[in-house]
Parts: C-alpha cells; sequence; structure tokens
C-alpha cells in the first residue's frame, strides 16, 4: 500500500489491510466465505429476506440474535459502483454470522441498511443521503420491527464512516430498550466513538480489539475513503460491478490526514481534494487481501459481540 494510512472506520470492512502479512493474506477460506468470494450478487444473500415468517419468527424466540449492517448509496470514484458501502455491509454481517456460529451463537442478519448519512460526497451525483435525524427515527422503527419478530438483541454494525452517520446509528441505539423494547449495541471501535464524541467506556458499544500499531514512521497519505482497502474488498466479492479496467489507472490520490479534515466538510472543499472521488492509491487492490482483510475484520467484530454477549 506504499505510504498510505488508513482511516479507523469502526466496523468497516476493511479495517486492518494495510496491516496485512503476506500470511494473513493467503489464510484459507471457510466454506461460507468461499460461498461469498464466488459472488452471491443480491445483497439479500443469507439474511431474513430470503427466508419465509415461520423460519424467522422461530429462530428469534429460540435466541437468535439480529445483526444489521447500516450504510449508505454513495459515490466510491470512478471505479466502484454507488452501493459499495452497502455491498461491504453484506459481506460483512454474513462473514460475522458465520463467525458466531462457529462459537455456538445463533444470529440472523438483517438486510444491509443503504440509506445512510453522508455529508462529505453528497457534493457528487448518485450520493444518497438522509438527515442524520431521519437515519435515527428509521432505526428505531425497524428496532420495533425486530422486537415484534421476537428479537431480544441487535447488533449494529456501521458500514460507513461519516461522523454524522455514526452519531445517528450510536442515538437509535440510545432509544432502543425505551422505545422499542430492544437491546442494541453498536460495534465499533475506540478511535471512531472518541472521533464522534462518545466514551469508548459505554455499555451500549461493543469494541473491536485494537490492532498492532504501524511499524515505522506514520504514513504520509490516507486510504480511507474508495482506495485501495475497499477496492481490494469489492475486486474478492462484488468483482461484476467494478470497472476493473479502470482500477489501475487510479493513482495515488494524495490526501494527508490534514487534508482530510477540510475533505470531511463536503461541498467544494471535497471536490478540491479528490475530484475523482477516492482517496489512497486504487491502482494496488488485490482481491486477495481484501478477502482476507474482510475475514479479519468480521472476527474481531464476532469475537466483540461474543464477549457484548458474555456481560
Amino acid at each position: 500500500m506504499g505510504r498510505t494510512l488508513k482511516i479507523a472506520l469502526a466496523g468497516t470492512i476493511l479495517a486492518g489491510v494495510a496491516a496485512l502479512s503476506t500470511a494473513q493474506a493467503q489464510t484459507p477460506l471457510s466454506a461460507a466465505d468461499a460461498a461469498g468470494a464466488n459472488g452471491p450478487y443480491s445483497v439479500f444473500t443469507g439474511t431474513i429476506a430470503d427466508m419465509t415468517w415461520p423460519d424467522v419468527g422461530a429462530q428469534a424466540k429460540a435466541g437468535a440474535v439480529a445483526i444489521w449492517g447500516i450504510a449508505v448509496i454513495e459515490e466510491h470514484g470512478p471505479a466502484m459502483p454507488l452501493g459499495t458501502d452497502t455491498y461491504g455491509a453484506a459481506v460483512t454481517t454474513r462473514l460475522v454470522k458465520a463467525d458466531l456460529e462457529a462459537k455456538g451463537i445463533k444470529s440472523l442478519v438483517v438486510p444491509a441498511f443503504a440509506w445512510g448519512a453522508s455529508d462529505s460526497t453528497s457534493v457528487f451525483p448518485g450520493t444518497l443521503s438522509v438527515r442524520p435525524e431521519i437515519l435515527t427515527e428509521l432505526m428505531v422503527d425497524v428496532f420495533k420491527s425486530l422486537n415484534n419478530t421476537g428479537f431480544k438483541t441487535v447488533y449494529l454494525i456501521p458500514g460507513h464512516g461519516d461522523a454524522g452517520h455514526n452519531m445517528a446509528i450510536y442515538k437509535a441505539v440510545k432509544r432502543s430498550a425505551k422505545e422499542a423494547g430492544i437491546k442494541a449495541v453498536m460495534v465499533t471501535n475506540a478511535a471512531l466513538a472518541t472521533r464522534i464524541g462518545v466514551d469508548p467506556k459505554d455499555p451500549d458499544l461493543a469494541l473491536t480489539a485494537a490492532g498492532p500499531p504501524p511499524a515505522g514512521p506514520p504514513p504520509e497519505f490516507i486510504d480511507g475513503h474508495s482506495g485501495t482497502g475497499e477496492h481490494s474488498n469489492m475486486l474478492a466479492y462484488y468483482p461484476k460491478v467494478v470497472k476493473q479496467d479502470v482500477v489501475p489507472t487510479l493513482k495515488q490520490a494524495g490526501v494527508t490526514p490534514a487534508k482530510l479534515v477540510d475533505w470531511r466538510k463536503g461541498g467544494q472543499f471535497t471536490l478540491d481534494i479528490t475530484p475523482q472521488g477516492y482517496t489512497g492509491d486504487p491502482s494496488k487492490a488485490d482481491p486477495v487481501r481484501g478477502r482476507a482483510a474482510s475475514l479479519a475484520a468480521a472476527q474481531g467484530m464476532a469475537d466483540a459481540i461474543a464477549a457484548n454477549l458474555k456481560k
């Protein structure tokens, strides 16, 4: 990845790409992941949307927890589709479910939510952003439906790094018990919790473990939005919707941590800093590394959920 720096995106599908070793990249796929790697196009694959109501109701009442990815439809540069974050949330929740199953924890996946908040990229055509307060209200309504179905607990996995988006998720979580009669927990990491002003020790958070610090001096450029990591993931799981001939032409965008501060302001700031809508160096994308990163991230989330269930 050269001198790129990963943005700390809690629960995002690509956390840890920069830290992957060659050995990790060659991690054998599980049967469940292999099925995903072969490319189920539908984001409904492996979710309750493909189940009957008697089956969902029976499993919920038997104690299965719900897993719900909260994503967005937004631009991801000239090579990847607007649904990249939603596809990513679909992959992540499938993998988390498989990891929980291996731990003996029953779970069901709610289809990834696509109507998120995206201030920074809303200047680009195709980005669909709702007001954060509307996102919160929609989530609370879905919590009520999950409670009516029989679920007692739902774990929220953010699939998008916008601060307003994640704060909206957190606000919905804080309202879940009183207004919807269900326990909601946000799966995140300490870095993002801190960025949105939330105490990482909040009991309504399930924190993933921090990875090892990067070796050597801090990288010069960030790789957060539509960079090496996200391109690697999409090439691994949804290659048919990626313009693969364009990816090698997308060289290092040169977005420094300092520029990122302005990039997050949106509007002309975002256009000036990332005129093509991406950060990092997509030309270095590698589907093998993307798959390994997704497996590692999902394992961390499953571990966080398992630990939270023991509290």
